[in-house]
């Protein structure tokens, strides 16, 4: 099978049947190729439906939990999109081929040089070196924030940095449960709601 069949395999069978059916969202995951933000060794199994480690302490996710943690976000066109550990980059490619403008921030300067040369030209994708739990590194207010990875606990400064109307997106780990955690910004305070169940890897720096 060519990366293209595998790939349109992937939505039809991994994502559509998960209730994700935002139309935008099912034409940006076919038209971004997973392969090219995995290391040559894993590119085969790029649509496998499992989490895949691109770096150390880095993983991309299932296209399934992946396809409907932005679902729940709502992201429309034009909205500015900040990507907590943005790891190789596909979230982050999956968001701008929606129309967003999207920050992809990591904390490690060989994970920045790959996201700038990952997204060289590319004007609707800015890369940011900075802390992941405190967001030194970027400014102003965002739509929406997706944190990489799951974690234990959600920081109160990703919270601060949504604007009005903002949604943050993150998978919490208790133990080992995972739950989707979407938390909607509306007159200045955050309420949460789960959607559903997930269990991707926890990103190194996440743990409580």
């Amino acid at each position: 099978m060519d990366m293209e069949a595998a790939r349109t395999a992937m939505v039809d069978t991994q994502v559509r049947p998960n209730d994700v059916t935002d139309r935008n969202l099912i034409a940006a995951m076919m038209l971004t190729p997973r392969e090219k933000f995995l290391p040559k060794e894993l590119e085969a199994i790029a649509y496998a439906e499992k989490p895949l480690q691109t770096s150390p302490g880095r993983w991309m996710w299932a296209a399934r939990d992946l396809g409907k943690l932005i679902e729940e976000t709502e992201v429309e066109k034009g909205e500015r999109v900040l990507v907590v550990a943005a790891g190789s980059g596909y979230a982050a490619a999956v968001l701008a081929a929606m129309g967003a403008r999207v920050v992809a921030l990591e904390d490690d300067e060989e994970r920045v040089a790959n996201l700038k040369s990952q997204f060289a030209g590319a004007a609707d994708v800015t890369v940011a070196k900075g802390d992941l739990k405190t967001l030194s590194g970027v400014d102003g207010k965002f739509d929406v924030i997706l944190i990489g990875g799951a974690v234990e606990v959600v920081p109160n400064r990703w919270l601060e940095l949504l604007g009005e109307g903002g949604r943050l997106a993150v998978a919490v780990r208790e133990g080992n449960v995972g739950r989707a955690r979407i938390y909607l910004k509306s007159g200045g305070v955050a309420s949460a709601r789960t959607p559903f169940d997930c269990t991707p890897s926890m990103h190194s720096g996440f743990d409580r």
